[in-house]
């Protein structure tokens, strides 16, 4: 009897520790995924003392042109510029990519995401904002950030964890975009 319940707890107590899984709420808790009229919208200024308008430009226009080299080929109708306006300092893209949730030799769990890069800047300084965030997983097309990884449908109604299901969007659009935000500091700050 005390090798049955010994091996029991040995197969349990991995499957209750995976299930328990918890992220770091101050990243990816309440607040995290600002909303403005009715768009989810992630925004960050930077300034770059010394940098003219032109350098910033040339550098955000190279970091955007790499973004869209590493696109998979899939999505080559999707990701291009659509603006670049040097004198009123306007640059947009749209861009795509595939989020992996997790990648194993049985299970391969990702989607298709989408969403628009926005650069306004001047001498010295930058904003950048990224919205128009889109998924396409498994049977589920065309799904919006808005309905998708905000307070209200990623995050447990105590407020004390993600959700299963849409929480894993939301943490990976988090990081993700955190990520971008180093990158093009990187680039203009060279």
């Amino acid at each position: 009897m005390k090798k049955l319940i010994s091996i029991l707890m040995l197969i349990l107590i991995p499957c209750v520790s995976f299930a328990a899984k918890k992220y770091d709420m101050k990243k990816y808790g309440k607040g995290k995924v600002k909303v403005e009229e009715g768009l989810v919208v992630f925004e960050k200024e930077v300034t770059v003392d010394g940098k003219s308008k032109s350098q910033i430009h040339d550098a955000l226009l190279g970091f955007t042109n790499q973004l869209i080299a590493q696109t998979n080929e899939a999505f080559d109708h999707y990701a291009k510029i659509t603006m670049d306006n040097k004198e009123e300092g306007i640059l947009v893209s749209n861009q795509a990519e595939i989020l992996s949730f997790s990648n194993t030799k049985w299970n391969k769990d990702e989607a298709q995401m989408t969403y628009r890069i926005m650069f306004y800047y001047d001498e010295g300084k930058y904003r950048m904002r990224l919205q128009d965030f889109v998924y396409n997983y498994e049977e589920e097309r065309n799904i919006k950030a808005e309905k998708w990884i905000t307070d209200r449908v990623a995050i447990s109604k105590d407020g004390k964890k993600l959700r299963k299901d849409t929480g894993k969007f939301r943490r990976l659009t988090i990081d993700r975009v955190h990520q971008l935000f180093d990158e093009a500091e990187k680039a203009v700050r060279k």
